[in-house]
């Protein structure tokens, strides 16, 4: 009997395992194929999010430069009493802006007599002193870009261009017309950044993304990616190889085959395409630049077989894996089977149909009530509650479901409700504007809306009691009575009370909102407002302070309340900083509270700052608070609108 047994234990052991070897192999392969696809997909994905960053970095380094041209060119124009004291502050100002290769100011005829023809001061940041380069062997009243400055009177990005005024250099230049105190054109002014400057910017971050390798592996990391910039007509702007500069085309280096592809790229358009280039077939992920005064598209060249290599290796140690697990899973499967087959296979066929899915299985009678009885018995019991839970599941899993996608439904009608596209006035120069919300549930009940009527910016900023649905339903009515209203009223104080009146009435859930609403002239910086129990909003300029606001009374409570707005006038360059309490009541692990001391604190650290964008200055708040959460999970709804005021348009 025992060597009975002892047999077919062996042989039970033998057919066990080679199933679980013949089913782990089938998920195997299975796995293995959709892992190897996945990783290559996601590979792939990592190189194009390589293409935005670089894209996104070099975006700011063209912005840098305008803001920073844009500084200089104020600067001067202060100073036009005398050749002397232009040529002055354009020394000063050169110190202050490392990017910068140059600058000059080519004067009108006669707008200083000293020079009856032509003065245009040049300096460039490797000379020791300021040359006139202007004279009938450089005649700039001819040159296309005084031509233009003059003609559209707007600022702009030249094509790139090589010079060989003051030695032999390769350059783009940012231009705008130069006004003085009394709004007659003096000339042009003009920035020179140097595109060999632009091509190291472009290696050390490319390098950069060498090193964050895909994987911690030395050959990995040395993927022969390069990015590089051409112009619409497909010449280059930048390129590893300097010597193709302003000098070759990237048609030249494309297969014959793969010209429609190229010709996509040149088209401005975005995305990602194989194609040969210098004759290595390659993924070319690319993306037209931001600056709507750039016509350039940037991109990024990746060997097309690096993008399989990452997935290799990751299958490879899959398969050394998926064999250890079998290893391990045939010796317990053989020493489990030789201790209990003989008592439990009739229960252990049962339990491989309940296995399956089949909770109705019969199972074996047991003759004796002894320990396999009872197991039966609790087998059975469970088999019971499994069918009984596998039905409880099916209904609570559909609930469930039908609540996410409402949910999420009602999310992505709430972000489409707020404003999402910025600039949002990208043709205005007077007003620059950014926000953002981030609600703590599915949806939340932070509001912030802003449009232009009369060359009057009206906006507001609000936050409803409570949470979820319904403060997002209470927030849109907030919304569409703001937009309605404002439309029509020009007194913030008057808005507001048309909003409460309208809101308080059929109020029986006592829902309220706090609110603030502003009109600010975009002609003179004169800012009217009114506040509905809401946080004061700090103005930010050469320093930071909280605008002096009545609190008056929560709206949507009671009908008829009375509302005193107030007024100030503020400067171009001046913003606006408009949040909600989760802000100020942002809490980190130990509960403690951001509070408006460390807000104000951190914006007068910013405003001392200075030249920083309404993106840039939210984008440095979130990430304050991000860091004093430290990881604690976000109690309130975080909502922030910056509002700079540049000053009034030249017309």
């Amino acid at each position: 009997m025992r060597k009975q047994y002892s047999t077919f234990a062996r042989r039970l052991t033998r057919r066990v395992i080679l199933s679980v070897f013949v089913t782990m192999t089938l998920i195997a392969m299975i796995s293995l194929s959709l892992s190897f696809h996945a990783i290559k997909e996601e590979t792939e994905g990592r190189y194009q999010g390589m293409m935005d960053l670089v894209s996104e970095k070099l975006n700011k380094i063209l912005l840098h430069e305008e803001i920073c041209a844009r500084n200089v060119f104020d600067e001067v124009s202060k100073n036009m009493d005398s050749p002397e004291s232009v040529m002055k502050a354009m020394e000063e100002e050169i110190k202050l802006n490392e990017f910068t290769d140059g600058y000059f100011m080519a004067f009108e005829p006669g707008y200083f007599k000293a020079y009856p023809e032509w003065f245009e001061p040049y300096l460039n940041r490797n000379s020791d002193s300021i040359m006139n380069i202007g004279g009938p062997e450089h005649d700039y009243f001819s040159k296309p870009w005084y031509i233009r400055a003059r003609k559209e009177k707007n600022e702009f990005w030249t094509d790139p261009y090589h010079d060989e005024t003051v030695g032999s250099h390769n350059y783009c230049t940012f231009c705008m017309p130069l006004y003085d105190s009394k709004g007659r054109l003096a000339g042009v002014c003009g920035s020179d950044m140097s595109l060999t400057w632009l091509v190291n910017q472009l290696k050390e971050i490319d390098a950069g993304s060498h090193n964050r390798g895909l994987l911690d592996v030395d050959f990995i990391k040395e993927i022969p990616f390069h990015s590089f910039i051409v112009m619409r007509n497909g010449t280059y702007v930048s390129h590893p190889d300097e010597n193709r500069i302003l000098k070759d085309n990237v048609r030249n280096h494309i297969g014959v085959n793969d010209l429609d592809a190229i010709e996509d790229m040149l088209q401005m358009k975005r995305g990602k395409a194989v194609m040969s280039i210098d004759g290595v077939r390659s993924m070319v992920y690319y993306a037209p630049l931001e600056s709507e005064s750039v016509n350039w598209v940037m991109g990024i060249v990746v060997p097309r077989y690096t993008t399989w290599i990452p997935a290799l290796i990751s299958i490879g140690l899959l398969v050394v894996i998926i064999f250890i697990g079998l290893v391990v899973v045939s010796l317990s499967c053989r020493h489990t089977i030789r201790q209990i087959s003989k008592p439990l296979s009739a229960l252990a066929d049962s339990a491989d149909k309940v296995a399956e899915g089949n909770f109705e299985a019969p199972l074996p009678v047991i003759a004796y009530k002894d320990e396999l009885c009872r197991l039966r018995d609790s087998f059975a019991s469970m088999q019971h509650s499994l069918t009984q839970y596998m039905k409880d599941l099916e209904q609570t899993t559909a609930k469930k479901t039908a609540i996410d996608n409402e949910l999420k439904i009602a999310y992505n009608i709430q972000m489409s409700m707020i404003p999402r596209k910025y600039p949002p006035f990208p043709k205005r120069h007077d007003i620059d504007i950014y926000g953002h919300m981030t609600p703590a549930k599915s949806v939340g009940g932070d509001l912030f809306d802003f449009h232009i009527r009369d060359e009057h910016l009206f906006f507001c900023i609000g936050d409803v009691s409570g949470k979820s649905v319904p403060a997002a339903l209470f927030m849109t009515v907030s919304k569409m009575l703001f937009h309605t209203i404002s439309m029509k009223v020009d007194s913030p104080a008057e808005i507001m009370s048309q909003m409460n009146n309208a809101m308080s009435q059929d109020n029986h859930t006592n829902m309220f909102v706090t609110l603030f609403i502003g009109v600010l002239d975009l002609k003179t910086g004169h800012l009217n407002y009114c506040n509905g129990g809401h946080c004061a909003p700090v103005i930010l300029g050469s320093d930071a302070a909280y605008l002096d606001v009545k609190p008056n009374f929560l709206v949507g409570l009671m009908a008829n309340m009375p509302y005193v707005g107030g007024e100030t006038d503020i400067t171009p360059g001046t913003t606006i900083l408009l949040y909600t309490d989760g802000l100020t009541e942002a809490k980190d692990k130990d509960e403690a509270l951001y509070s408006p001391e460390r807000l104000l604190d951190y914006s007068k650290a910013l405003a001392k700052q200075g030249g920083l964008s309404s993106q840039q200055l939210l984008e440095c708040m979130s990430e304050r608070v991000r860091q004093f959460a430290d990881g604690a999970e976000q109690s309130d709804d975080l909502t922030m609108l910056a509002i700079r005021y540049l000053g009034p348009e030249q017309k």
